[in-house]
């Protein structure tokens, strides 16, 4: 994703040349040739906007965007750009608690149980009532081995008053089957 798209380019452009035409405007009352400046004026401010909006750090990027980046390529099954695009979203924003919980899912679903429960933990810290949080790191701590603690992990989904009926249904079910 590069961030940028062709719609708000257009719309930039096209504010800075009526900014320009305006200022020429007000700056020269009545030129003798007002087409000719206002056309000029134009094209001056159409490439000052061109400059302005492609220079280098001057296009802020949005945690959100890496966000759905990363969901989206999730979805496709690319995790290790998934993971980089949930990193990049991490980075301009700590306390991004679904960039956090996806990219425990992805080091989940890659088999690297220690990294996604440590993500799932940092989305529990920022969150302490995110029951989704709960569950993932649930789930890796059992695959690491450590039953005791995904067992009061499990607990604290079942106190959660956020939690959902179906978020309680899979506490209990795999505290079941822990206790078996």
């Amino acid at each position: 994703m590069n961030g940028l798209d062709w719609v708000s380019v257009v719309s930039a452009v096209a504010s800075v040349i009526g900014a320009g035409e305006t200022f020429y405007r007000f700056l020269i009352h009545d030129p003798p040739d007002r087409k000719g400046m206002i056309k000029r004026s134009g094209v001056f401010a159409c490439c000052l906007g061109i400059v302005v909006i492609f220079w280098p750090g001057s296009y802020s990027e949005s945690p959100a965007d890496h966000y759905r980046e990363a969901q989206q390529l999730f979805a496709e099954n690319n995790r290790p750009r998934a993971i980089e695009e949930a990193k990049r979203a991490i980075a301009l924003e700590p306390t991004h608690r679904g960039a956090w919980k996806l990219l425990g899912a992805c080091y989940g679903t890659d088999g690297d149980m220690p990294l996604a429960a440590e993500a799932y933990k940092r989305a529990t810290q920022i969150d302490p009532e995110d029951s989704e949080a709960y569950l993932g790191l649930a789930r890796a701590l059992i695959a690491e081995g450590d039953r005791k603690q995904a067992g009061a992990v499990y607990h604290l989904v079942l106190r959660n008053r956020k939690s959902t009926a179906e978020q309680i249904g899979q506490a209990r079910d795999r505290l079941r089957k822990l206790c078996e």
